[in-house]
C-alpha cells in the first residue's frame, strides 16, 4: 500500500475518532446504501454493519462501540458502550 493511502487512512481514522458527527455521517450513508441495495431492514444491524465495514476500511479495530440513547430532553445521543 502506497504511503499516500496510509497516511490518508490514519488522517480520517484519527478525524472519526475526534468528531462523532463526521463518523456518524460516513455511518448513516453506508447504512442507508445496506438497506436501499441489500435490504438490510434491521437498523441496529445495519449500523453494526456500517460501524464494521469502517474498522476494515480505515483499519480502526479500536473504534469504540456507540449506542444511542434518549436523553432527558428527548433528544438523542451517541455514548460509548
Amino acid at each position: 500500500m502506497s504511503k499516500e493511502i496510509i497516511l490518508a487512512r490514519k488522517i480520517f481514522k484519527k478525524a472519526f475518532e475526534e468528531d462523532d458527527n463526521f463518523r456518524n455521517t460516513y455511518v448513516a450513508n453506508i447504512a442507508m446504501l445496506l438497506y436501499d441495495k441489500y435490504g438490510l431492514i434491521n437498523y441496529k444491524d445495519r449500523n453494526a454493519a456500517a460501524n464494521d465495514i469502517m474498522a476494515v476500511i480505515f483499519d480502526a479495530k479500536e473504534f469504540k462501540k456507540k449506542k444511542v440513547v434518549k436523553n432527558n430532553y428527548n433528544r438523542f445521543e451517541i455514548m460509548d458502550i
